[in-house]
């Protein structure tokens, strides 16, 4: 698996020996054509428009362009090539930066030729670049699923050293407290003059969720700068929690990035509104968790829309939902129905969680 570990780069070729029998598969419709357009056809009769010789006049033709134009498509790929690097990969001249591939992995999959009739089992590379999925089928180029496999975890290797050194020694968010604030400045510095690698750690499974917190929060002192990068990890920091619902443990990375101006941020209230009006419970309940960051008493009367959304949810089957809707509107000085029933039951519930 480590042949290739100390490898700057891997250049893996397009296979010409299958390139080869390609052309000469097609090469058998080209002459196939030809033969019937120089030797079967009757040209008298086709003048005649004799149905015959005019179909076979036709399907020789057919069998020409096929077979040229499939021969012309696969010598064009005659230079295509897999390049891996310390930086990415790139394939058919497409570059892929290692900061945005997620999940790369060899896998194979069951094909079917309809002409033939035959099922067969084919090898791709596969892997996400930023949310869009790449495959390239491995079978086309001078490798195998073992030895593509040893080249794609050697540079995974590389691209973990490579890029764990930078923020992986920055402290917690707690830790951060008990030092001089000072620090703030440096680590400011280091996320401006290294943001490929801030996105990739932030992003990385393996990275230290209260470091991530920690860099959210110094990046809200300079919201102006940061606005994009935080607004696009908001959305996908409340995604994520919720696809792998673990509300909890993704919440402080949500109450970290904090606005500096809370009239200026449409683009996260019309996405916090958007998820109050879905039917996820979870999704929902942590809208009520951090929506009050991003409106306050002041600026509630901007959102008619939220109003109305949390009021219909203020009368929603579900009791969690319909205390967290009251509570919302309570903060804001907005009529709401105080159940008893339900604030003991979330009376219970909080115990609960301070207990378990």
């Amino acid at each position: 698996m480590d042949e290739y570990i100390n490898s700057e780069n891997v250049e893996v070729k397009y296979s010409t020996i299958k390139l080869f029998i390609r052309i000469l598969s097609y090469a058998f419709f080209f002459i196939l054509g030809t033969y019937i357009l120089l030797v079967e056809i009757n040209y008298n009769e086709i003048k005649d428009f004799n149905k015959k010789y005019v179909f076979l006049f036709a399907f020789s033709i057919y069998l020409i362009v096929v077979g040229i134009n499939k021969i012309i498509s696969n010598l064009k790929n005659i230079n295509n090539k897999i390049i891996f690097t310390k930086d990415g990969i790139t394939v058919n001249n497409t570059f892929y930066n290692w900061s945005k591939i997620t999940f790369p992995v060899i896998i194979s999959k069951e094909k079917y030729t309809s002409q033939n009739g035959i099922k067969y089992n084919s090898d791709y590379l596969t892997f996400k670049h930023n949310k869009q999925k790449i495959e390239i089928e491995i079978d086309e180029y001078k490798t195998n699923k073992k030895k593509l496999t040893a080249i794609l975890y050697s540079f995974k290797k590389q691209k973990t050293s490579i890029h764990k050194n930078i923020f992986n020694e920055l402290p917690t968010f707690r830790e951060y407290i008990k030092k001089d604030k000072k620090i703030g400045n440096e680590i400011l510095a280091l996320c401006k003059n290294n943001k490929e690698e801030l996105k990739y750690f932030c992003q990385s499974k393996n990275s230290d969720l209260e470091t991530i917190e920690l860099i959210y929060y110094l990046l809200s002192e300079d919201y102006a700068e940061w606005n994009e990068f935080l607004i696009s990890e908001f959305k996908r920091i409340f995604e994520l929690s919720i696809e792998e619902n673990e509300s909890d443990k993704f919440l402080p990375l949500l109450e970290s990035i904090i606005p500096d101006d809370i009239s200026s941020n449409d683009e996260i209230i019309y996405f916090l509104s958007n998820k109050l009006k879905t039917k996820n419970i979870q999704g929902q309940l942590l809208v009520f968790d951090v929506i009050n960051d991003w409106i306050d008493s002041d600026s509630i009367n901007n959102y008619t829309e939220i109003i109305q959304e949390v009021k219909y949810l203020s009368r929603d089957n579900n009791w969690l939902i319909r205390v967290k809707a009251n509570q919302f509107l309570h903060t804001h000085n907005l009529p709401y129905k105080n159940n008893w029933l339900d604030s003991l039951k979330y009376k219970c519930y909080k115990i609960h969680n301070i207990f378990k």
